[in-house]
């Protein structure tokens, strides 16, 4: 019998060997990456991305109504056109924040949880460039660090919108 494992065991040792080799470096990426977007959560004040406002009254409509908003109608903007989950989510987030704090940490805990998708979202791109570059650990590394550190993609993935879920569903 030969010794050819299958290409699922390949991968994971190679898995294995990337991720042994430079666990603290991952760890430092990961960990700097939900640092800065905690800062910017401090920092940049509600509506300054150009569509947080819009995605916000998305979350606020969802959680009032508790369905849709339809186009055209009073506090709905052109956001009301995109895929309801991210917006359902953050809605039941909001309405249990707000049911024991304010309205200002319900858009705060709405910010975090586009966090924590990022977060998730990172978990996943890690192993997708490990299916891109299996046997390039140092590309991997470098390719995942230019993901996680993207000052673009942390002000997306840290204020209220849908992108991150799109991103992390796929």
């Amino acid at each position: 019998r030969a010794r050819c494992p299958s290409r699922w065991i390949q991968f994971a040792r190679m898995e294995r060997q990337a991720t042994s080799r430079f666990p603290i470096l991952i760890a430092a990426i990961v960990v700097s990456s939900a640092a800065l977007g905690l800062v910017y959560i401090g920092l940049v004040k509600p509506g300054t991305p150009s569509d947080e406002f819009s995605h916000w009254l998305n979350v606020l409509y969802y959680a009032k109504h508790h369905g849709m908003p339809k186009v055209g109608a009073p506090s709905v903007t052109q956001e009301a056109q995109q895929p309801p989950l991210a917006y359902a989510v953050a809605a039941l987030l909001e309405g249990t924040t707000r049911t024991f704090l304010t309205l200002r940490d319900a858009f705060v805990a709405s910010r975090l949880l586009g966090g924590v998708e990022w977060l998730l979202t990172l978990f996943f791109g890690w192993r997708i460039l490990g299916r891109l570059l299996p046997e390039d650990v140092n590309g991997r590394v470098v390719g995942f660090a230019y993901l996680a550190l993207s000052p673009m993609l942390l002000a997306m993935a840290w204020s209220v919108q849908n992108d991150t879920l799109a991103l992390l569903l796929g």
